[in-house]
């Protein structure tokens, strides 16, 4: 197959199909023909697929090429695969303070359930607190932690990126703004959100693309919850 029709069969564009290729993903750099042309087999088709549903699923390029290794390496390297695949499960830790102590109770597979289920964990989680009665396996296996910051005056936090997690993002809470709008001025609600993350694992674009993601689902949260249950 040409670049052309890998390009149509997958959706991405030529220009992502040759990054693929720099950054290290493909098994095997497309053999090429007589005329100089990239030839891709069914096999590296298949292989682009999969790396598209990775990157679908907001993995890391670092990751995908991490992954691209082991495959690489052979079935020896299947716990290894499997490792990695779970750390990027979207498990998320949220820090809970009622009084009584810090806890960060992880709530799992966020990226596959409703909102209105995650919702009824986090009061859970608070209820729990109350009581201290967390389990040890209701505190592990986080690969991300939001830290909320909802303290009168904080306008900015940096959180510690905790051994096993990819990275920390903090939230502060809402405050009152002054902005110029139109000919006058008006007042509207903001909140602060920054990420620390593990460069080994992310680096600055994904950071920077998964910030504004949010940024455009919390300036927007009627879209945001209409589409995401």
């Amino acid at each position: 197959m040409t670049i052309a029709q890998v390009a149509q069969r997958t959706g991405l564009t030529a220009h992502t199909l040759r990054y693929y290729e720099r950054a290290g993903l493909m098994l095997e750099p497309p053999p090429r023909g007589d005329n100089g042309h990239r030839r891709y087999t069914e096999r590296d088709a298949d292989w682009i697929a999969l790396l598209t549903r990775l990157r679908a699923s907001g993995m890391p390029i670092a990751a995908m090429r991490r992954y691209a290794e082991l495959v690489r390496r052979g079935r020896d390297t299947y716990v290894a695969r499997k490792e990695l695949l779970e750390a990027h499960r979207a498990d998320v830790g949220v820090t809970v303070d009622v009084g009584r102590g810090l806890f960060i109770p992880v709530v799992r597979d966020t990226g596959n359930r409703p909102l209105a289920e995650i919702a009824g964990d986090l009061v859970g989680f608070r209820k729990t607190a109350l009581t201290g009665s967390f389990r040890e396996r209701d505190l592990q296996g986080g690969a991300i932690t939001l830290t909320l910051h909802t303290h009168d005056g904080i306008v900015f936090a940096v959180p510690i990126v905790f051994p096993g997690q990819t990275c920390a993002l903090s939230l502060t809470a809402p405050r009152s703004e002054v902005v110029q709008d139109g000919s006058g001025f008006a007042v509207r609600r903001t909140a602060t959100i920054g990420l620390a993350y593990d460069h080994r694992f992310i680096n600055g674009r994904d950071a920077a693309e998964f910030l504004g993601e949010l940024r455009t689902a919390l300036e927007s949260p009627a879209r945001f919850l209409t589409e995401n249950g």
